[in-house]
C-alpha cells in the first residue's frame, strides 16, 4: 500500500515538471522526449531479465546477490518509465478536466501540445524491443555456430 502511495505521489508531483520543464525542452520537444521514454523501458527490461538470469541462489548465494544489486538500474528505469507515463493519463470523465488538468504539464496539456505522444512514445518502446531481440536472436545463433571445446 506505501509503494502505492508513493507512487502515485510521485506521479502527482513529478510528473508535470517533467512533461511541464523537462518535454519542451528536450531535443525534439515532447515527440523526441516520448521517443526517449519508449526507449527506457525495454532496454530496463532487458536490463533486469538479463542479470536475474545469472542467478544461481544454490550454488553461490553471494554472486547472486551482485545480480539483484545489478539489476536495480534496470528496476529503477522501469519504475522512471512508469512515472512518466502514468502522468500523461488524463481524468476518465471530461467534467473532470478542470484547469488544474490543462495547465502546464499536466495530463490534458500534454495531449493538447502534443496530441499523438503516445504514438510516438509505442512506436519507441516496439522499435527498440525488435532491435534487442534481434541483437539476442543473433548473439544465441552465433554461440550455437562456434563449436566448444
Amino acid at each position: 500500500m506505501a509503494a502505492a502511495v508513493g507512487f502515485a505521489f510521485m506521479v502527482m508531483t513529478w510528473g508535470s515538471e517533467l512533461w511541464g520543464d523537462t518535454a519542451p525542452a528536450w531535443p525534439g520537444n515532447g515527440y523526441g522526449f516520448a521517443a526517449a521514454v519508449g526507449a527506457v523501458l525495454p532496454l530496463g527490461l532487458a536490463t533486469v531479465i538479463v542479470t536475474l538470469d545469472r542467478m544461481k541462489w544454490r550454488t553461490s548465494p553471494l554472486r547472486s546477490l551482485g545480480w539483484v544489486l545489478a539489476s536495480l538500474p534496470g528496476v529503477a528505469a522501469c519504475f522512471l518509465w512508469a512515472v512518466v507515463v502514468f502522468a500523461t493519463f488524463r481524468p476518465r470523465h471530461h467534467r473532470d478536466w478542470g484547469s488544474a488538468c490543462h495547465s502546464r504539464g499536466n495530463p490534458c496539456w500534454v495531449h493538447v501540445e502534443y496530441p499523438y505522444v503516445w504514438a510516438v512514445g509505442l512506436l519507441s518502446t516496439v522499435l527498440v524491443a525488435a532491435a534487442l531481440i534481434t541483437v539476442l536472436v543473433r548473439i544465441a545463433n552465433a554461440h550455437e555456430k562456434t563449436p566448444s571445446a
